[in-house]
């Protein structure tokens, strides 16, 4: 019998900044609001500076995305790449809207 989650859903004023709500949202645009609001949820907001943010955000996996690793089905491959995309979507946003915390980087 399978055995259906659901898991709880978080918001962020980062994660509106960054990804702002309108109809021509994709659903990438949403899922990557959702995770930058955990990432923050998850340290109770206690994340300092756009680099600190990604650099727990390379090492951040959704709780959605942990259940579906501990528990493997068929999605869980697709599951796993939408996380990198998203996490790539989310990366470029913080640079682009923080650029001036990163103008010594040679990295994009």
């Amino acid at each position: 019998m399978t055995t259906e989650h659901s898991f709880r859903g978080y918001y962020s004023r980062m994660g509106d900044y960054l990804f702002p709500v309108h109809p021509d949202n994709s659903y990438y645009d949403a899922e990557a609001r959702q995770y930058i609001s955990e990432l923050l949820h998850r340290h109770a907001g206690n994340i300092n500076s756009a680099r600190e943010f990604l650099a727990l955000l390379e090492t951040f996996v959704p709780e959605s995305v942990q259940h579906s690793i501990d528990n493997p089905s068929w999605s869980t491959g697709k599951q796993i790449e939408r996380l990198n995309m998203a996490k790539g979507l989310i990366e470029s946003r913080v640079r682009e809207r923080f650029g001036s915390e990163f103008s010594g980087d040679i990295t994009p």
